[in-house]
């Protein structure tokens, strides 16, 4: 009985966590014509957005609008036991590549032969834009994507228990 019920209240617990987060479908953007699946590894966009919306208030209310001020592809290969980011600038220069609106965007329409800033990407188009992007610029098949607002990366560092800063000067 212990063994069932420590089971059962571990999978509610986790479905709790798991039904919290919030999704966004990107499937309009991506298309079919993306970079080759690697089958033995996975690639996971991660993007610090500093939305003010909702919690993220506390951090501006008069900032409008989002844009991504960390762009980070993860490359987590389990075959060799390791994990690779690559650091995308955020004033990284990229096409204006044609985007679905989604999550409070308005989309954006190609401008072929014309750049953009690669946080305008995201703030125009979301994150289903911003991903095409980088598929499109790098040729890397990107697998999924997670996006952490202000709040979010505050309850990540308490959750890790903190983390220590320590300047020389």
């Amino acid at each position: 009985m212990a063994m069932v019920g420590g089971v059962l209240t571990g999978y509610l617990m986790f479905r709790h966590d798991w039904n919290s987060i919030h999704r966004i479908d990107v499937s309009k953007d991506l298309g079919t014509h993306r970079p080759p699946v690697d089958p033995n590894a996975m690639n996971i966009l991660l993007i610090g957005s500093d939305s003010r919306a909702g919690k993220n208030k506390k951090f501006g209310a008069e900032v409008t609008g989002q844009r991504s001020d960390t762009i980070m592809v993860v490359h987590i290969s389990p075959g060799d036991h390791r994990a690779v980011v690559l650091s995308i600038p955020r004033d990284s220069m990229v096409p204006i590549l044609s985007c679905a609106p989604e999550a409070g965007t308005q989309g954006q329409t190609a401008q072929p032969g014309s750049l953009e800033q690669i946080n305008a990407t995201f703030a125009f188009g979301g994150p289903g834009c911003l991903w095409k992007t980088i598929e499109q610029t790098t040729g890397i098949h990107i697998n999924n994507f997670i996006a952490l607002t202000f709040t979010g990366f505050e309850h990540v560092i308490d959750d890790l228990g903190g983390v220590r800063v320590c300047l020389p000067v």
